[in-house]
């Protein structure tokens, strides 16, 4: 009897010190006081895990209850598209090709019509062909309201949307925004750093194994052009400060209609 209820407490304590930083950790583990220090350690099916009692009412702990719901009901077995390798936000060249969509009205055309009259700048052929391929990836990503926003917007505003549909585009980059980013900013910490995005990449191999399968240089190139745009877009500064971002009232009109849910790939404490 003795055993048991220092047990309880020793379990209350432990999840008592770890706090919500380690609540990822704790959760999976479904410690329960009344079993045995040995049997502590055991892992059970996600769905028969129960969640301690925490404040729901704050914006991290809404947001890791919904990512938990989302990670249980998706397909983790999908691979994470890396082509993400070429260019930054295209915060120029985006508003470029959006106009010629505008006037066009269909994306092949407007590739066509980048590459043909160089209108990127690029230094080769090839270049200019893998550029205007990858920035009308993203755009795709917009409907037509946020495309003719983005023809108007301020620098601000532009690298918001371009952030967006970045995000949209590459779910490895808005998963890195949603639980490394914003959840730093959250936890009120105030820097980004290279070894966050490595730390990331380690714990998705375990659902991704393709991410196990790159070499170290392809993961140095993936994370500079990552943080390359995230300076880009004043989303951290070249210290890796993180930089609180305020979304314009146009911005946020725009992306509730289409996705709601984009709120949380940025540094805000704003909820969707």
């Amino acid at each position: 009897m003795t055993i048991a209820l220092l047990d309880v407490a020793f379990g209350a304590v432990a999840f008592g010190a770890v706090g919500y930083d380690a609540l990822a950790e704790v959760e999976p583990a479904c410690l329960t006081g009344a079993r045995s220090f040995a049997d502590r350690g055991q892992r059970r099916a996600p769905q028969q895990c129960r969640r301690p009692t925490i404040d729901w009412s704050t914006p991290l702990a809404e947001e890791r209850a919904r990512r938990e719901e989302t990670a249980i009901a998706s397909d983790t077995s999908a691979r994470y598209k890396l082509s993400f390798s070429v260019g930054g936000l295209y915060l120029r060249s985006a508003p470029v090709a959006a106009s010629l969509y505008a006037e066009l009205g269909d994306w092949s055309k407007v590739r066509a019509g980048l590459d043909a009259g160089n209108l990127l700048q690029a230094r080769t052929v090839s270049s200019a062909k893998r550029i205007s391929r990858e920035l009308v990836q993203r755009l795709r990503e917009f409907t037509d309201a946020e495309l003719s926003l983005l023809i108007e917007a301020s620098s601000p505003e532009r690298a918001q949307l371009l952030w967006a549909a970045t995000c949209r585009r590459y779910t490895l980059i808005a998963e890195f925004a949603e639980e490394v980013l914003r959840e730093r900013f959250l936890l009120m910490a105030q820097d980004l750093r290279p070894e966050h995005f490595e730390a990331f990449i380690r714990g998705k191999t375990l659902w991704h194994p393709e991410l196990g399968e790159l070499e170290q240089s392809t993961v140095r190139k993936l994370r500079t052009t990552l943080f390359l745009m995230l300076r880009e877009g004043d989303f951290i500064t070249a210290n890796g400060l993180i930089v609180p971002t305020v979304l314009s009232e146009r911005v946020r009109r725009e992306l509730s209609k289409h996705r709601p849910s984009d709120v949380r790939l940025f540094a805000t404490r704003e909820v969707a």
